[in-house]
């Protein structure tokens, strides 16, 4: 029997041609938010209200430092 082979039925061809789909979805949201990537030396600006520049802000930063010590 040459070139015989196995082939998906139905309903293994249906689950295959959807994450195809999902895996293209995916490299495609990749490389859109790629472009919006900066180098982790560029300056961040946080922008906020009063109270939360005040208040939120400065226990959100400790708290993010202190898990992420080689972020300076």
């Amino acid at each position: 029997m040459a070139g015989g082979g196995v082939r998906p039925t139905p309903a293994g061809t249906a689950p295959a041609r959807h994450t195809r789909d999902v895996l293209a979805q995916t490299a495609r949201l990749e490389s859109a938010v790629t472009s919006y990537a900066r180098p982790p030396t560029a300056p961040l600006t946080l922008l906020g209200g009063g109270s939360a520049m005040h208040h939120l802000v400065p226990r959100a930063l400790v708290s993010f430092l202190r898990a992420h010590p080689d972020v300076v």
